[in-house]
């Protein structure tokens, strides 16, 4: 009875040994940020770049290397933004799940017009996460690849899918009051990156300083936005903290026009569950201060 009872106890222990993590990447924060949500007590997603680290320019490190290989699923937004890693997947192992989000079906994409050829952004603009009901589907689909790569935690995943979708509409909703009363108020941004936040809401920038943040552009188009800035038809220029420029002094000084950061990426934002929706609300805040803040005198 002793022998039968020892034995019964190292099954039990053995039978409730949790079982191993899996192990997942997201490439930049705002993804990181859903993944986060949807994985909650199941495990950590890592983080492959920090933020103040643009993905137009990145190149893989060996640890980040490193990072791939060990990884059961790697989520991307798409080939056009993380450029830096489609030769890396190609030698990952054959189980990794790798999942490229801007197939996610349903998602509001938008097409590079073609005055944007020179980018790599050709095709569809990558920056699909800058509006919340894309993100909405977006975690619906991450829920099913971790449900796939992990079935045990799939009902876990799948219920932190769905409180996520409501926090998604929720701040969708409250961007969408505070953007109310943007709309018209022209301005100008360094990169293109932010349409789908624009279209979404209603929003339409007045003029763009480069196409893509690896292209200089012409001189003819730094005068004629310095034009329209002299003659006090902009409001507001945006920088980006991933893209510092010469650029912008240039384009501004001697000028009374309003300068503020606008970040896609969350350079200065701690990762994890909350850094979307932190991103979201300070991306909307930037934009409101400037607009509305009076032309310096």
């Amino acid at each position: 009875m002793r022998v039968f009872l020892i034995t019964a106890f190292f099954i039990a222990c053995f039978w409730f040994i949790p079982a191993k993590a899996i192990e997942v990447v997201a490439t930049i924060k705002p993804l990181h940020s859903l993944v986060a949500g949807v994985m909650g007590k199941a495990g950590k997603p890592t983080l492959l770049l920090n933020g103040a680290t643009s993905p137009h320019s990145y190149s893989l490190r060996p640890s980040d290397m490193r990072k791939l290989e060990d990884a059961d699923v790697v989520f991307y937004i798409s080939p056009e933004l993380e450029i830096f890693l489609q030769r890396a997947i190609k030698n990952l192992p054959k189980e990794t799940t790798v999942a490229a989000l801007v197939k996610t079906e349903g998602l509001e994409t938008l097409e590079v017009e073609e005055e944007h050829d020179a980018h790599h952004h050709a095709g569809t603009d990558p920056h699909i996460w800058m509006n919340p009901q894309n993100a909405i589907l977006m975690v619906s689909k991450i829920s099913d690849i971790l449900a796939q790569a992990d079935p045990q935690n799939s009902f876990m995943y799948k219920e932190n899918a769905e409180n996520l979708a409501k926090k998604l509409l929720d701040i969708d909703n409250e961007l969408r009051e505070k953007t109310a009363e943007l709309k018209n108020l022209p301005y100008i941004v360094f990169h293109d990156g932010y349409r789908y936040f624009e279209k979404h809401y209603g929003l339409i920038n007045s003029g763009v300083v480069t196409i893509a943040p690896d292209k200089q552009p012409s001189a003819k188009k730094l005068r004629e936005l310095r034009e329209e800035i002299t003659k006090g038809n902009i409001i507001c220029l945006f920088s980006e903290p991933q893209h510092p420029s010469s650029l912008l002094k240039t384009i501004t000084e001697g000028t009374n026009i309003n300068t503020a950061e606008l970040d896609p990426l969350g350079a200065d934002l701690i990762a994890g569950e909350e850094m979307y929706f932190a991103l979201m609300n300070k991306f909307a805040d930037n934009l409101e201060k400037c607009l509305k803040k009076r032309p310096l005198l």
